[in-house]
């Protein structure tokens, strides 16, 4: 009896030890997977260091940064990296911005903290939308993509806040690929065989029409 009870427990024992460190991968998996809030912006370079840059009043950290080689002060960059909580910027590429993009563009990935009819704060960041376009699907506690310009006062002026792009868009697209390719590849087959049956009718037809010539012919030799 007792032994019983014994193996009972030790099972009951094991089974939420399993439990507790499952919860716990969880959680630590869900951390891993937090998304991080990128930025990528255009600015005039102001100052440049071995460890950081300046652009439109806006402190870049470069220290693991890929940075183009020849880059000045007063050059308009394209920084691109993550937005931190402090909002300093750990850029993850920086290098001249095309000649036909304009200083002062903005574009941030992040959370929303906070949406009303005029402004959204989104990765720390505040937004004015009076005049932008904004999905429906738009909330707060929602991962958005901000398009935005930033004029002279600093204000951050919104064209478009929708949601990002899903990042399995791409392994849907390979699937449809594949799909398509398997279709294309069954009605070629199709077409082959129906080829296949046409020359068989068309050598079935020419083998008929020999043995009858044939036989005329013989026929009228015979005769």
């Amino acid at each position: 009896m007792f032994s019983k009870i014994s193996k009972v427990a030790v099972l009951v024992a094991v089974a939420m030890m399993v439990m507790i460190a499952g919860m716990a991968f969880g959680v630590r998996t869900a951390q891993a997977q937090a998304p991080k809030n990128s930025i990528e912006f255009v600015g005039v370079l102001q100052a440049i260091s071995s460890e950081s840059l300046t652009v439109d009043k806006q402190v870049v950290d470069i220290t693991n940064a890929e940075v183009s080689p020849k880059l000045t002060v007063g050059q308009t960059v394209k920084v691109e990296g993550t937005l931190n909580t402090d909002l300093t910027v750990t850029a993850r590429e920086v290098s001249l911005a095309a000649k036909t993009v304009v200083a002062g563009v903005v574009e941030v990935t992040g959370t929303v903290t906070q949406l009303s009819a005029t402004e959204i704060v989104v990765a720390g960041l505040t937004f004015d939308i009076s005049k932008a376009e904004v999905s429906a699907k738009v909330a707060v506690g929602v991962v958005v993509k901000v398009e935005a310009v930033r004029n002279a006062n600093g204000t951050l002026i919104a064209s478009e806040v929708k949601l990002p792009t899903a990042k399995q868009s791409g392994t849907d697209d390979s699937q449809d690929k594949k799909n398509e390719d398997s279709k294309i590849g069954s009605d070629d087959k199709r077409q082959e065989d129906k080829q296949e049956d046409r020359r068989e009718d068309r050598g079935g037809d020419d083998k008929g029409g020999d043995n009858k010539g044939k036989g005329g012919d013989d026929k009228g030799k015979d005769n």
